[in-house]
């Protein structure tokens, strides 16, 4: 099985674009699970590939993915719904996977009016995709409202799930580094804030779940050794534990040479 993790492009213009067409992190999580479970996954930045739209035809015939999973945000839906339609265009078969912060909020949105999408992941998707994708690969499917946390059509109409658990030992996650080069990184999840224009505290839920230093520090050790050295924090509590912070400023082996900027 072929499976294609793409972050789709913006159709409106942006007047900076730095930190937009470096992929979220997530989607190189669900990359390194697959992974580990033995399955042939690429992941693809397309967030600038409208530049050249004629290449995404030619590369998804050249690859010929089983399924494609997307990362979406809101400003990017639409790339990634373009995206969607060419590739059952040309293979009717492909399933397709919205995943991501858009998709979580708005799942009823995305399978009542775009029959393109297949399936959509809700919340933190790296077991819930990977028991999505093994249930794809299977002869003898059982009843897929056994997979928690997805959204899909039954009789023509929008349904979902039962929530999954959330992840509680993030450093049981393998480090994505391993296989991935990237930039974006992030620490924690969870927010215990409760601002009403913010949804990640929804998203991932109000308790904070940090990675170890040792975790973390192995993932950039990783990176460095690959050649990056500019990353992206995107963690809602960047600062919320500083003695977090000392101890993995005491934990790499070697002086890392890297700048950094954070959202928080």
């Amino acid at each position: 099985m072929k499976i294609l993790l793409i972050y789709p492009y913006w159709l409106e213009k942006r007047t900076r674009t730095e930190d937009v067409t470096v992929p979220p992190i997530g989607i190189y999580y669900i990359g390194a699970v697959l992974k580990e479970n033995h399955y042939d996954v690429e992941i693809l930045n397309w967030s600038r590939i409208h530049e050249t739209p004629e290449a995404i035809e030619g590369i998804l015939r050249e690859k010929k993915p089983d399924v494609i999973g997307f990362s979406i945000l809101q400003a990017n839906r639409w790339g990634g719904i373009d995206i969607a339609r060419i590739a059952k265009q040309i293979d009717p078969s492909v399933k397709i996977v919205f995943g991501g912060v858009a998709p979580t909020f708005l799942w009823e949105h995305f399978l009542t009016h775009f029959p393109e999408i297949d399936f959509v992941v809700i919340g933190e998707g790296e077991y819930t995709f990977l028991n999505l994708i093994q249930w794809i690969q299977s002869d003898e499917k059982p009843p897929i409202t056994r997979i928690k946390g997805i959204a899909f059509r039954k009789n023509g109409r929008a349904v979902r799930t039962e929530p999954a658990e959330p992840i509680h030992d993030l450093d049981a996650l393998p480090v994505p580094s391993k296989y991935f080069s990237y930039q974006h990184l992030s620490l924690t999840r969870g927010c215990p804030g409760k601002c009403r224009f913010c949804g990640s505290p929804k998203f991932w839920g109000p308790k904070i779940r940090f990675h170890s230093p040792e975790y973390f520090v192995d993932e950039l050790e990783r990176l460095c050794q690959k050649g990056i050295n500019f990353f992206y924090f995107s963690d809602d509590t960047f600062s919320v534990n500083k003695k977090w912070w000392s101890k993995s400023a005491k934990n790499p082996r070697e002086k890392l040479d890297i700048s950094w900027v954070a959202i928080s």
